[in-house]
């Protein structure tokens, strides 16, 4: 835990992912995470939510939302103008690649989770990257990269989703190939 001035050691949060968990930010300095492999010779993949400073609560909160999927490597971004946490993509426990769009939102403490009816997504992947942006004109988040199945290169595309308005594509020129990499949205500059 980051205090402004030195790092802490956080209490244990209970099972947690060894690997493939989409970490994200909540409001009030919260953070969360959803899925990731939590036993690897068993191929077991987590559904839960885990959360440290939701609702003002101390310490971590693991919650199982009905329906929630199964799933690891992939990408999750709150969107704050609709306060929706947006899961995006992933393998399953089949190691199947998912191009599905999922919504968790929460409201007076309690969390349900939905899937949206969308008119189209971009390709499954998974190891993308994904952020929220709040510029002026700009209220979506951004999915950039990953890779469609494991032995497959990277992918370089760029898309904005709102709960609103669905994906989009962007067409941005010269941008590398990335998987397993991370995105953050600096304030000011878009």
């Amino acid at each position: 835990t980051w205090t402004g001035t030195t790092w802490s050691s956080a209490e244990d949060p209970g099972t947690i992912p060894l690997a493939g968990a989409a970490f994200f930010t909540l409001p009030g300095g919260a953070v969360g995470f959803h899925g990731g492999v939590v036993d690897v010779g068993a191929g077991g993949i987590s559904a839960d939510f885990v959360g440290r400073g939701v609702n003002g609560q101390l310490g971590w909160k693991s919650t199982a939302l009905q329906g929630s999927p199964a799933l690891a490597y992939h990408a999750a971004a709150y969107h704050e103008g609709d306060e929706v946490t947006v899961l995006f993509g992933g393998m399953d426990t089949a190691i199947t690649v998912s191009q599905d769009t999922f919504h968790v939102v929460t409201t007076l403490g309690t969390s349900s989770f939905q899937t949206p009816s969308l008119l189209s997504a971009p390709p499954g992947r998974f190891a993308a990257a994904m952020a929220y942006g709040n510029a002026p004109g700009l209220d979506h988040v951004v999915l950039y990269g990953g890779a469609t199945f494991v032995d497959t290169a990277p992918l370089s595309d760029v898309w904005m989703y709102s709960p609103s308005g669905g994906w989009a594509p962007v067409a941005v020129q010269g941008v590398p190939q990335r998987q397993n990499h991370a995105m953050a949205f600096e304030e000011g500059t878009g």
